[in-house]
């Protein structure tokens, strides 16, 4: 069942970014005078109700509870960022390939269980036994949803002392 896990935890964030699109996207509709009776506006609701349902079923999974992680700090060590591959056709088109994530847990999910166990202390150690390469990929996946992230960006900071890999890891600082 752990299959799942990656595809659920993916799901769950992907639920809950539509749900709070789509009653904005109701609105633009409503505003630019479409009847709120319409099918459209009909549909709409459904799929919001549908969503928030599903939603709910994903949240109480056992998959993106990061208290049953036992050994964050190893499956953070192993931990994977994937990035789009670009393809060009050779006539000014670019496809995109969009990796599937076949992780057992969500970066964020790794570090939120990192924060309940209190186990930094062993993150920062792992750190600095990481390339660069991976701090950078992680650094640029954090998000500053957590009180942890700036801390967490700060210690990549340190860690990443060469000049390019500094100047990488500040183009986003504004995000911290």
């Amino acid at each position: 069942m752990s299959d799942q896990a990656p595809q659920l935890i993916s799901i769950d964030e992907k639920m809950a970014a539509l749900i709070t699109l789509l009653p904005t996207l109701k609105a633009e509709i409503c505003f630019a005078g479409t009847d709120q009776s319409s099918p459209l506006f009909q549909r709409i609701n459904q799929l919001v109700d549908q969503l928030k349902q599903a939603h709910r079923l994903a949240i109480s999974s056992p998959f993106s509870d990061d208290s049953d992680i036992n050994d964050p700090i190893s499956l953070l060590k192993q931990y994977q960022c994937l990035h789009a591959i670009y393809h060009s056709d050779g006539a000014g088109h670019v496809q995109v390939q969009i990796l599937e994530n076949t992780q057992p847990f969500s970066l964020q999910c790794l570090l939120a269980a990192i924060d309940s166990k209190d186990l930094w202390d062993a993150c920062f150690k792992m750190f600095q036994q990481q390339p660069a390469t991976w701090l950078l990929n992680v650094a640029e996946q954090l998000e500053n949803s957590a009180s942890y992230h700036t801390r967490c960006q700060l210690k990549l900071a340190q860690q990443l002392s060469e000049r390019q890999h500094s100047i990488g890891l500040m183009q986003n600082a504004d995000q911290w």
